[in-house]
C-alpha cells in the first residue's frame, strides 16, 4: 500500500476539527498514518506532526478550490 496524496492534508484537518470543535479536553499531539505490512511484519508509521500547519493550509487551499469550481 502506498501513502495517499491527500492523507497529510486530511489528517491535519481532522486534528484541527478535534482541537477546535471537540468537547473533550484532549489535544491532538501527533498525526500520522500507520501502514500495516501485508505479511504481518512491522507496520510503518508516517508522522506528519512537524508540518501540521503546512498540511492544514494545503487542506484549506484545496477546499477553497473545490468550492470555487463546483
Amino acid at each position: 500500500m502506498q501513502e495517499g496524496k491527500t492523507w497529510k492534508a486530511q489528517l491535519a484537518a481532522y486534528a484541527h476539527l478535534v482541537d477546535e470543535h471537540s468537547d473533550v479536553d484532549l489535544p491532538v499531539e501527533k498525526i500520522g498514518s500507520l501502514m500495516l505490512h501485508p505479511k504481518g511484519k512491522t507496520p510503518k508509521w508516517n508522522g506528519y506532526t512537524d508540518e501540521r500547519v503546512f498540511h492544514f493550509n494545503n487542506f484549506l487551499l484545496a477546499l477553497g478550490a473545490y468550492r470555487a469550481f463546483s
